[in-house]
């Protein structure tokens, strides 16, 4: 039997070449960024139905989360990490995120 209470989803190590630093020379070149990120949404659907449509993408998430890197070009990781977030609080079901740098 499953509990209902949220469980954790990892994605760890996600390499995106990305815009990121506030002096001139950083801004002219992609640096590698290595992110780590935990959703806290529930499984439950997706673990009685065995059914993928019922379950977070994590294909999704880090297309989205590279996508948004290259987007949004920021200056500090912590500006960075804080816009990623908050993308993903409006777009995944999920009760809680954490959003690290490397």
């Amino acid at each position: 039997m499953f509990h209902t209470q949220s469980d954790v989803v990892f994605i760890k190590g996600l390499k995106v070449d990305a815009v990121i630093g506030v002096f001139d020379w950083e801004r002219a070149i992609t640096q590698p960024l290595l992110i780590d990120i935990a959703l806290e949404t529930d499984i439950s659907r997706a673990a009685v139905s065995d059914d993928v449509s019922n379950a977070l993408s994590y294909k999704e998430v880090c297309d989205d989360v590279s996508e948004w890197c290259k987007e949004i070009q920021a200056k500090l990781l912590e500006h960075l990490a804080g816009q990623i977030s908050d993308k993903i609080f409006a777009k995944y079901n999920c009760q809680k995120n954490n959003v690290e740098h490397c």
